[in-house]
């Protein structure tokens, strides 16, 4: 059975999470995701990178949020978890989605509204991701 591993900002995608996650069980794949793990003394980034590298298919979803970063790290948890996904080569397909920059989004997920620095390093992130498998999402029911 193949192995997806689903990716993104947590609080602002829960539902998109969620309805991806169904979707692809439902058509017969294993998903791994982080909020499904139980706690233990592994760390969060650890546990992540661990996963992906077991995992066929990496599926990022980004909308207006960089994300958490781990404690000593410089990238979000999710920028991590794609850069393992990267790492692999071959072994790992990575699809990415991304929020139309027309979608209407809550304003109090808008990192560039709260946060210039995670403003500008999810712009440099998804500025890296041009050219790669990207696609365009509007609302949950386009992913």
């Amino acid at each position: 059975m193949k192995k997806i591993y689903i990716s993104s900002t947590f609080k602002d995608l829960r539902e998109h999470r969620a309805a991806v996650t169904l979707a692809l069980r439902k058509m017969g794949y294993e998903v791994r995701c982080m909020e499904e793990y139980t706690a233990t003394d592994e760390r969060t980034d650890a546990r992540c990178r661990e996963d992906v590298a077991t995992c066929q298919f990496y599926v990022g979803i980004l909308a207006q949020r960089y994300g958490w970063i781990p404690p000593g790290e410089q990238r979000s948890i999710t920028e991590i978890e794609y850069r393992q996904a990267r790492s692999q080569g071959e072994s790992t397909r990575c699809l990415m989605f991304l929020l139309d920059e027309d979608a209407h989004w809550p304003l109090n997920w808008v990192d560039a509204l709260h946060d210039r620095a995670s403003a500008e390093k999810l712009a440099v992130f998804k500025k890296e991701l041009d050219g790669e498998s990207t696609h365009s999402f509007r609302t949950v029911e386009d992913l």
